[in-house]
């Protein structure tokens, strides 16, 4: 399956990693200039919080449903835009977004708590973003493929792919294995991270 080859084509990993990080390093930048101006106001990882978390007793349930929902919404929506000639440019933004939140977050992380804020960082992630990571780069990137070979001046896709019904039976089957993994995603955020979570915590 040719769709399969482009999903692991090294330029577009490569094309990931630098938007990624160049995502991460604005992040920084921004919060070091901007991010201690608002951070009382927006209270992002205040004390109060954090207490507040710690005391308090999860409804695993409702949060599973919550969870599931909040993930599941951008997947759809990377899908949709994978049908379209704006698929690649939409997979671009997205990870440079992601990037930039990630530094923006562990920069104001560590200006609150020094190192101990980047172990909250990686504990508040951790087990769901094994999931939620790949799924996310999966079905980007197949949707950069599918766009690609639907509008792209190169090549057809009925001689490669044998019309587009096949290629988008192909996709839908992406689609639904992102979703699959990231039902399980959702599971490790309501039930385990929680858990996990509060451990940490507890040296704040």
């Amino acid at each position: 399956m040719n769709l399969f080859h482009a999903i692991k084509e090294p330029s577009l990993q490569r094309k990931w990693l630098f938007l990624f990080f160049g995502g991460v390093c604005f992040g920084v930048l921004f919060a070091n200039l901007m991010g201690g101006r608002y951070m009382e106001q927006i209270q992002l990882l205040s004390d109060y919080l954090l207490q507040k978390y710690k005391g308090s007793d999860i409804q695993s349930g409702d949060l599973f449903w919550y969870c599931l929902r909040v993930r599941i919404l951008p997947l759809c929506y990377m899908w949709i835009f994978g049908l379209t000639m704006f698929g690649r440019f939409v997979g671009y933004g997205y990870v440079t977004w992601y990037g930039f939140s990630v530094g923006a977050l562990l920069s104001i992380a560590t200006m609150r708590f020094g190192a101990k804020g980047i172990l909250l960082c990686i504990t508040g992630v951790l087990p769901q973003y094994l999931f939620y990571i790949p799924a996310l780069l999966i079905l980007l990137t197949a949707g950069s493929a599918v766009s690609d070979r639907l509008y792209g001046k190169n090549g057809s896709t009925q001689h490669v792919y044998g019309g587009r019904r096949r290629l988008i039976g192909i996709y839908i089957v992406v689609f639904m294995v992102t979703v699959m993994v990231c039902i399980i995603g959702a599971v490790c955020e309501s039930y385990v991270n929680p858990f996990i979570l509060k451990k940490i915590l507890k040296i704040f």
